[in-house]
């Protein structure tokens, strides 16, 4: 969404937030830039206040309480991930900016989703409530796997001893992070029936989606193709133009996360390069969801690749995605590179 009002002139990834929010300079945060907050620099990885349901359901009353949230490292841009706090800022952002104050939500809907043919929501209108699939957890092997995870991670130096005792620590900024924000957000060994849980009824960007694999593949597609459906007829704007495709795909240095104590390297506009078992020779763009989703992209090989499940594993720490969605990515790169080679092999046998 971000990317999308760039491309048409409302931001500026280089502007300060407070030209866009003036409220939000508060806190020694008045030289936090729009760059900086999707990086995951803008100081607000987590909130001194408990929100509340009322608060989420009032987005002005969320909005001074954002606002007045001090920046955790003193005005310092020091890399934190900001895991369910950043789609509440970007969400204000946007409202300022949007001629009509709609939320991120409202314009994926009104202005994406009906002419892309993508179902995207930020939060459960009841029309789709029928259609939601109940998720499925291991609730007693869950944590073993859990634990697994974390001892692979340990073995494989992705992590230290101190990152496992930060766990315990209910002070530590990670803790503080992931689980002291979100109201009624449900633990990931208790999801079921995701329906009946309050939360999913608030637009909470960073954290809350509910789609399909084809409907965020077929996303991923559209960029690896500049913008357009593969069978546009060009009768209507891209989504994104080319410019602003190369400029949020634009590689930035690696630099260390304080929240995950490890080397991250990011884009311009946000998206992390990952990089999967097996396939390390390709490098990807996109973003990954708790329990093993992944929505990401190659525009060299135009591959783009939406995997989405209803069964909800343990998440890794440093990885997105799990076994289940690596092997069939690998399967997709693999034919896609024999493809392309016989292509490359044929072109030569003609000349």
């Amino acid at each position: 969404m971000i990317a999308y009002l760039v491309d048409r002139g409302f931001l500026d990834y280089n502007e300060k937030v407070s030209t866009y929010w003036p409220e939000f300079a508060q806190g020694n945060k008045e030289n936090v830039t729009l760059f900086d907050l999707i990086n995951h620099r803008g100081g607000v990885n987590f909130l001194d206040t408990q929100l509340t349901k009322s608060d989420l359901e009032d987005l002005d009353k969320l909005a001074k309480i954002l606002a007045v949230q001090p920046h955790v490292f003193d005005g310092v841009p020091v890399r934190a991930y900001h895991a369910v706090t950043l789609g509440w800022y970007l969400n204000e952002i946007v409202r300022r900016v949007d001629p009509k104050h709609r939320t991120i939500g409202q314009i994926i809907t009104e202005e994406i989703s009906t002419q892309y043919d993508l179902e995207f929501y930020l939060s459960l209108p009841p029309n789709i409530l029928p259609r939601v699939a109940n998720v499925y957890t291991a609730p007693i092997t869950g944590n073993f796997m859990w634990m697994r995870n974390l001892l692979s991670d340990l073995w494989n130096k992705k992590i230290s001893i101190s990152f496992i005792l930060n766990l315990l620590d209910r002070d530590d900024l990670m803790i503080k992070t992931f689980n002291h924000t979100f109201p009624g957000l449900p633990n990931i060994f208790e999801l079921g029936e995701v329906t009946k849980f309050e939360a999913f009824k608030f637009e909470g960007p960073s954290v809350i989606g509910f789609t399909n694999a084809k409907s965020i593949a077929k996303l991923g597609a559209i960029i690896t193709n500049n913008g357009q459906l593969l069978n546009d007829n060009n009768n209507y704007r891209p989504l994104l133009s080319k410019n602003t495709i190369d400029l949020m795909s634009t590689k930035l240095p690696i630099a260390w996360d304080y929240i995950f104590k490890g080397n991250v390297t990011y884009s311009i506009g946000g998206f992390p390069y990952i990089r999967f078992p097996g396939i390390e020779d390709v490098e990807f763009l996109g973003l990954g969801g708790i329990g093993g989703s992944i929505f990401i992209w190659n525009q060299e090989l135009g591959i783009s690749f939406g995997y989405a499940m209803n069964a909800i594993w343990p998440p890794r720490i440093f990885d997105i995605g799990d076994e289940r969605g690596w092997g069939v990515l690998k399967e997709i790169v693999n034919v896609v590179k024999k493809l392309k080679k016989e292509q490359s092999e044929s072109s030569f046998t003609k000349k």
